[in-house]
């Protein structure tokens, strides 16, 4: 079986710090093509591999090369309509996250797979981050109980002043880090989450989107999921917060350390409810705790982009994120900025 022969669409930050390099390494990929309107990146581009054909458009790219696969970096007001391209072309398509810029675009670019019988599968590469992993493990664990809070803070101190600050380029963090961290809530602890409270609020970007993000949410289990997104913090946080009837688990990313603490069943005594106003000698309730904190993580599994991708592209497994995983996503995302404008009236 050949490789498979791929076109880029994008030369930006992601295109050229992960796509590129990822493309020209792995032995089942052949980097045939790459377009961007900047001339200047595609000559970097021939520094780096002189077969490759150069073009400032794409539309021209997937009209003159014969490929298997586009992978869309470009900015997200272009993905939508290189897609669709890509598949009027026969082409199936690895994207950027977010999918679109809106839903709208979203459901025909959905619909657009099933009539089409090409593949899409969306770059949400916080899955694999160690400490999403553990989160998702320490989950299933059971140590914690019954969990009915999960938190993610993203919190730091950055005065944007790039397109992803502009509303008419789909920019703010909603877009940017929601999508990402949406993803990793759900994929951690279930997809079922609804969106019922967000506030984007401006605050030191240069642009007029939002810079600033927080989202509640809850599934039927009654579990609430919160994402909490600031680019005004001058301080770090607990970037994870999971916290169950019997425990608790926190994650610092400065120190990529795990805190947990919790008791297993049967090691408190069953408490008695007091019915009077008189509370037993004058004193608040209060248990003594013997506890646990020690939590074995296993050996993080061999997993890879492009490594998936290409089995998915071949028929060979499931890919690492689903079509419908991101659809959800992306109608959390509509459904936040509904109530965004509900908020602010």
């Amino acid at each position: 079986m050949g490789k498979i022969r791929t076109a880029v669409s994008g030369l930006g930050r992601i295109g050229w710090v992960y796509h590129l390099p990822q493309l020209l390494k792995h032995p089942e990929f052949e980097l045939t093509a790459v377009s961007d309107p900047v001339t200047e990146r595609l000559d970097e581009v021939k520094t780096l591999s002189p077969a490759v054909k150069c073009y400032t458009s794409y539309d021209e790219m997937l009209e003159h090369e014969n490929v298997d696969l586009a992978v869309i970096a470009s900015p997200t007001t272009f993905h939508a309509g290189q897609i669709m391209t890509a598949f009027r072309h026969g082409v199936d398509v690895f994207c950027e996250k977010p999918l679109a810029a809106d839903l709208n675009e979203v459901e025909k670019l959905l619909a657009a797979v099933k009539d089409s019988g090409r593949k899409l599968m969306v770059y949400q590469p916080r899955r694999l981050d160690d400490d999403c992993r553990q989160a998702r493990e320490i989950i299933s664990s059971g140590v914690l109980g019954t969990l009915h809070l999960i938190r993610r803070n993203i919190r730091n101190f950055a005065r944007r002043n790039d397109w992803q600050a502009l509303k008419c380029y789909a920019g703010g963090m909603l877009n940017n880090y929601g999508v990402h961290y949406l993803d990793q809530l759900c994929f951690t602890a279930g997809f079922d989450f609804e969106c019922e409270y967000c506030e984007l609020r401006k605050v030191n970007a240069a642009g007029d989107a939002e810079d600033c993000v927080r989202i509640i949410l809850r599934n039927a289990a009654g579990v609430t999921g919160e994402v909490d997104i600031s680019q005004s913090c001058a301080f770090p946080a607990n970037d994870w917060l999971l916290e169950g009837n019997r425990g608790t688990a926190m994650y610092s990313s400065a120190t990529k350390t795990w805190q947990i603490r919790y008791f297993l069943p049967g090691e408190l005594k069953e408490t008695c409810m007091q019915t009077t106003l008189a509370a037993d000698g004058r004193r608040y309730p209060h248990d003594r705790i013997a506890w646990h904190e020690n939590f074995e993580f296993t050996a993080p599994p061999e997993s890879d982009f492009y490594d998936n991708l290409c089995g998915y592209l071949r028929g060979g497994n499931l890919p690492l994120v689903k079509i419908k995983e991101t659809g959800k996503i992306m109608r959390l995302l509509d459904k936040a900025r509904k109530l965004d404008e509900v908020r602010r009236g």
